[in-house]
């Protein structure tokens, strides 16, 4: 009956991704099938709901993070941090080397804001006008982008996936992130490579349209940068997370009054509804944020992690997860996790809940709980960026118009789970 129940709630979401209907209320249809498959088991309403709040509690820090994520990033658009880093950085994407500077800026301003989606409406929009317009290939200059800014939705202390996974393992984050750089330098120096070879472009400039000059907008100075800088000073020392968010937001904030003259109203406007400039095209760049922008992927968590409960209150996936141990006998634990992952990812179609269903299935293969930590930062975590109907996928590609061909220049994406997988068979660990 589990794999029956299963394989209906896979069809739901694959049908409303194929005909384009809402992820939200395929999930809230998930939620009702799940519930009736409880009612079915003899299970209680009151302990069905109670499973499904209880699991929702799992993930309430990432909630209230969810909240200041988007306060932060309109914060950070009107203040000037943001047009400061992208505009000071597109200065340097001016030569042969396009494609390598591409990866390696979107991977340094997504770990400053430790969102995919925010680093791709922002550095990613600015690296793929400056590319098409050096002559480079959207798909190869989408690639870089994809990886880049899922190496700081990975690594960074405020990225809700690294915070989720540092939830549900019960790890601490700054120790995981000191092992996930451990295990992602030579993914990124292969991917670097591999763009320095192939990404050398057209140095002829056929620009098809005119780079926002910040500076006409923006005071660009370098207090702008202090809210950026708090991030990394105050994560350096392992300050809690939503703490270095709320100083972040605190010096944000001081600067958009002090310095571009935004007005108190304004600013809480800001804060819930986003940054949003008259002018068309800088709010096409670097419009966004508020509390409003998290309200959807808010209500996507906050459903997935309520399957959680449910999975873990009926026992639905533990005859599903005998199996997995005894795949794990034959191609490793770690190996195992990526075939898991790989059907997470694939029929999910959200990051979240694919990092939900991956633990609870996961969860025997590694008694290190900081090794299951890694092993899944490593796996379902990049590997759910892979996916073209996955939102992990469609909306950054979308955000930034390249093409699903992208996906296979995503090269961070593909040998990160690749090199853990090679040094997990041969006996090395990175915990």
């Amino acid at each position: 009956m589990e794999i029956i129940v299963l394989c209906l709630f896979c069809l739901l979401l694959l049908g409303t991704v194929f005909f384009g209907g809402s992820l939200v209320l395929a999930l809230f249809l998930g939620l009702l099938l799940f519930w009736c498959y409880g009612l079915c088991r003899k299970t209680a309403p009151a302990s069905l709901l109670r499973m499904t709040l209880q699991g929702i509690m799992t993930v309430r820090n990432i909630l209230i993070t969810f909240l200041l994520i988007g306060v932060l990033t309109a914060f950070w658009r009107a203040c000037g941090t943001i047009p400061a880093i992208v505009g000071g950085a597109s200065k340097w994407i001016s030569s042969s080397q396009v494609v390598v500077l591409t990866f390696v800026m979107n991977g340094a301003v997504s770990f400053l804001l430790g969102s995919s989606f925010a680093t791709a409406a922002t550095m990613g929009v600015i690296s793929m006008i400056m590319a098409q317009g050096m002559g480079t290939s959207p798909a190869l200059a989408g690639g870089a982008i994809l990886g880049g800014i899922y190496f700081g939705d990975r690594c960074s202390p405020v990225s809700t996936s690294a915070l989720l996974v540092s939830e549900l393992t019960k790890t601490d984050i700054y120790r995981n992130i000191h092992h996930m750089f451990r295990s992602a330098l030579v993914p990124v120096a292969g991917s670097i490579l591999f763009y320095l070879c192939l990404g050398r472009g057209d140095m002829n400039w056929h620009s098809q349209g005119e780079i926002v000059d910040f500076s006409f907008y923006f005071y660009l100075g370098l207090p702008v940068l202090l809210p950026a800088a708090a991030i990394l000073v105050l994560g350096f020392f392992h300050v809690a997370v939503k703490k270095t968010m709320g100083a972040s937001i605190l010096l944000a904030g001081i600067c958009a009054l002090c310095f571009q003259h935004v007005g108190v109203l304004d600013l809480l406007h800001m804060a819930v509804f986003g940054f949003h400039p008259a002018h068309e095209e800088l709010n096409r760049i670097l419009g966004g944020g508020g509390l409003v922008s998290m309200v959807k992927v808010a209500a996507i968590v906050c459903l997935s992690s309520s399957y959680a409960g449910i999975f873990q209150g009926t026992g639905m996936l533990d005859r599903i997860r005998e199996k997995v141990v005894l795949l794990s006998k034959k191609v490793g634990p770690f190996g195992t996790l990526v075939l898991v992952s790989a059907s997470a990812v694939v029929t999910a179609c959200n990051q979240t809940l694919a990092i939900m269903v991956t633990w609870e299935l996961g969860k025997p293969l590694m008694e290190d709980r900081e090794e299951m930590a890694l092993a899944m930062e490593d796996s379902v975590v990049v590997m759910a960026a892979l996916v073209p109907w996955s939102i992990a996928c469609a909306v950054p590609l979308e955000s930034v118009g390249a093409p699903m061909s992208a996906i296979p220049a995503a090269v961070y994406l593909w040998l990160l789970p690749l090199w853990h997988w090679a040094m997990a068979a041969v006996g090395r660990r990175f915990t």
